[in-house]
């Protein structure tokens, strides 16, 4: 994949801000990078199913995308009530010329944590929106990661949003811990959001970590003429969030 081949060069050559660095003057990295990493378990699937209860929005019960640990989970996605015109799911399955678009932003304008993303995304997720297309009920993302007791899980969520001339929809991304105690564990997001001529996202972002969590993330935005984005964020938890 060229993504990863560029982001793993420019990785070579990269180091890890500090305080230091205006950009980081007040975000101390010091307690993730002396942590061990792991990969994620195997997710719990009684815990996975009790949190998506919790988490549903009627709404979005037909338009429901579930991703785990950063990979996609179309078992447990719900899309019947998305417009046939309209695609939601792996970017391995997306339209060619839509799934060509992911990194187009972060290549160029990506943070750091955005590079080390395009080098470890195991599994971009996908929202196409052709032309014209009006989505009426809200995208709902749910992400849900898994901790570890001794160690910090790491995961690589990746979410391309695509809305072409005129087309219009409403994406919630949610993050939650997976389990009571979830532990420690690393999001290192990375959204890309495309807006065609007159397209229109409505996009909120809801991130309910555990206590011992690191989430870092990115929303990067390219707007074309007349076109209309509008995000909402609110984050709850975590040890350390940027």
């Amino acid at each position: 994949m060229e993504l990863r081949a560029d982001a793993a060069a420019a990785l070579a050559a990269a180091r890890m801000p500090t305080t230091r660095n205006e950009l980081y003057r007040y975000t101390d990295l010091a307690p993730l990078l002396t942590s061990p990493v792991s990969a994620p378990p195997a997710p719990d699937a009684a815990a996975l199913d009790s949190a998506l209860a919790a988490a549903e929005l009627p709404a979005a019960c037909g338009t429901r995308v579930v991703i785990v640990d950063g990979r996609f989970d179309a078992e447990r996605s719900n899309l019947s009530a998305l417009p046939a015109a309209a695609f939601v799911g792996a970017a391995s399955d997306a339209p060619p010329a839509v799934a060509a678009l992911l990194g187009a932003q972060s290549r160029v304008r990506g943070s750091l944590f955005a590079t080390l993303n395009d080098a470890t995304c195991v599994g971009a997720t996908v929202v196409h929106i052709p032309p014209h297309v009006v989505v009426d009920a809200p995208l709902h993302v749910f992400y849900a990661s898994s901790g570890a007791a001794d160690s910090v899980t790491v995961s690589a969520p990746r979410l391309l949003i695509v809305v072409e001339e005129g087309g219009s929809a409403e994406v919630v991304e949610e993050y939650v811990a997976l389990g009571a105690a979830a532990g420690g564990y690393l999001v290192n997001g990375v959204t890309e959001v495309a807006l065609g001529v007159r397209g229109a996202l409505k996009h909120s972002y809801l991130a309910l970590d555990g206590a011992a969590a690191f989430h870092v993330k990115a929303t990067l935005v390219a707007q074309a003429e007349e076109s209309m984005y509008s995000l909402v964020e609110a984050r709850l938890g975590g040890r350390l969030t940027r």
